[in-house]
């Protein structure tokens, strides 16, 4: 038997099933996975708990599946665990920025609202770093996928203000990589190319990264007495689907935007059982961020004004929902705002749903094709589930402008992306599953093809059912990145159902992904009303001790 963690190693750390710090850290928003109870949760408190649970878990004679959770946004359900070990790096979520050298460093677990909050406790306005939507996502999670921020048409991809990454491998031990410059020749060939797949490539695929140092970055206008630092918006169009719907968001999606101009938007097509029958409207929110003055932002929309009557409608709202502020009431306020209900669906509740996601990366040349498909489905939706409770999203986050025109160094294939799209289907009633499922797999057959490559998906939006999620997350890359696993977790300890695993397959040391729709997953449900089987190496060790109260 091989005694992976000692007494003092475990205490406190180490949690199982019943306690508080379990039962939080395996709670999940989206009912999908409600059934993810792993062995237990290990909760480190610093670098060097990261550094003794991996070294060990290395060479330990039994193997055990390891996910590990920063934010748990993952729609895929990527970061929560059936079995062996969930890694939640929670404790970790230390900020704190260095005005110096305009960075900030960011511990393993922090989120983007700890970050944020740094930011406005400065009380400097015009300072931005390039992070997430919503101030639960994970920051390491972002940066490693590549990272949509409301500031990448200005300021670039998050992975693109990664100036440096502490990560703990299988392989090497705990490493610091930077991004290559001439001043960091002191790097090995496998180190510059460990960080350029940690630029775009996704989380969790070859250690824990454990800290992330960032750039932050100065907004296009000062801060002046007679003009803020940036525009915010949001406001939701109630409509149908009728001729000049059509031609006003074909147009929208299709405007050369400035590269100031962030404006997501999201087609909503919600159903419940007191509708009325023959009701065929939609709606469309629309959240604006403008890295700007009030005065360009409404130059800007008033040309998007001048392609007709339709978009003139439009334009009027966008300018009139739109309000100048400075960048840190902006990030204390606003952006909390634009996505309250992102950031809702994201916490536990006991008003939890079911929700299965896809994710399509779109150019602006099929915008025609994409936007008559969505029609086309938004209605099928409402007729098929009529007096239900249950909701269609089709979200298109904005991108391009400076995100496309960065230094691509990084394994991010889809820079050339404008829209990034992800269709949700969500329902409250268990027994809709399968259809639910059903009905995006259909939808997203119907989408596929426009998008670029005619396979491309993000692969911060996963979708689970990918069966070709190499070409779709990675394009050409997946071989390059094959290399970097095989250097730094040759017998893949750190995997998931859609990672990168090394050139021959690796060990497959971990345990089957449970499918939690399929039938994989309901003998999983049966199973977890049965008392857990006693294991026999480290985590059979981790629950004696935990019977101890360590």
């Amino acid at each position: 038997m091989n005694e992976v963690f000692s007494f003092q190693e475990l205490e406190g750390r180490v949690f199982m099933a019943g306690s508080k710090e379990y039962e939080n850290s395996v709670a999940t928003s989206n009912l999908l996975y409600r059934f993810s109870r792993p062995y237990c949760v290990f909760l480190p408190r610093d670098v060097e708990d990261v550094e003794r649970f991996v070294r060990e878990a290395a060479v330990s004679a039994t193997k055990f599946n390891i996910v590990i959770k920063s934010g748990g946004h993952c729609y895929a359900g990527f970061s929560t665990a059936y079995t062996g070990v969930l890694l939640d790096l929670g404790r970790m979520t230390r900020s704190k920025a260095d005005a110096g050298s305009e960075t900030v460093t960011v511990g393993g677990g922090a989120q983007w609202g700890h970050v944020y909050k740094g930011l406005v406790n400065s009380h400097e306005a015009g300072l931005m770093v390039v992070g997430g939507r919503c101030p639960t996502v994970g920051v390491s999670g972002f940066v490693l996928g590549g990272g949509l921020s409301p500031f990448s048409r200005s300021l670039g991809l998050g992975c693109d203000a990664l100036f440096g990454a502490t990560i703990v491998t299988a392989d090497r031990g705990t490493v610091t990589v930077k991004r290559p410059t001439a001043e960091t020749t002191e790097q090995t060939e496998e180190e510059d190319q460990l960080f350029w797949a940690l630029c775009g490539a996704g989380g969790g695929n070859f250690g824990v990264v454990v800290e992330l140092k960032l750039r932050v970055e100065k907004l296009a206008e000062p801060t002046l007495l007679a003009e803020s630092t940036l525009m915010a918006g949001r406001f939701t169009w109630a409509t149908t689907m009728d001729t000049e719907f059509k031609d006003t968001m074909e147009k929208f999606y299709t405007f050369n935007w400035d590269n100031k101009a962030t404006i997501d938007s999201t087609w909503l097509c919600d159903v419940k059982p007191t509708d009325d029958p023959a009701s065929s409207g939609i709606a469309v929110r629309f959240t604006i961020v403008y890295n700007g003055s009030q005065t360009s932002y409404k130059t800007h929309t008033d040309n998007f004004g001048k392609l007709g009557v339709g978009p003139r409608k439009l334009a009027d709202k966008l300018e009139r929902r739109a309000c100048a502020e400075p960048s840190t009431l902006f990030l204390h306020e606003s952006l909390v705002a634009q996505w309250s209900e992102e950031t809702a669906r994201a916490i536990p509740s006991s008003n939890s749903s079911y929700s299965v996601y896809s994710s399509f990366v779109f150019e602006t040349n099929h915008i025609t094709e994409i936007t008559g498909t969505i029609r086309v489905w938004v209605e099928k939706f409402r007729m098929r589930f009529r007096g239900e409770q249950a909701g269609l999203h089709v979200t298109w986050i904005h991108a391009g402008g400076k995100a496309k025109d960065s230094d691509p160094r990084g394994a991010f294939p889809w820079r050339n992306g404008t829209y990034f799209t992800y269709v949700t289907v969500e329902w409250q009633d268990k027994w809709l599953s399968q259809e639910a499922e059903e009905f995006l797999d259909l939808f997203k057959k119907a989408l596929r093809p426009y998008s670029m490559d005619r396979v491309a998906a993000y692969v911060n939006f996963p979708d689970r059912k990918l069966t070709n999620y190499t070409e779709a997350y990675y394009k050409g890359y997946y071989n390059d990145l094959q290399k970097v696993k095989k250097h730094w977790d040759a017998k893949d300890l750190f995997q998931s159902a859609q990672g990168v695993k090394p050139p021959y397959g690796g060990s497959n040391v971990g345990e089957e992904f449970i499918d939690p729709v399929g039938e994989a997953g309901r003998r999983w449900a049966d199973s977890d009303w049965e008392p857990l089987p006693r294991m026999e190496g480290p985590v059979g060790i981790i629950r004696d001790l935990a019977d101890l109260g360590f």
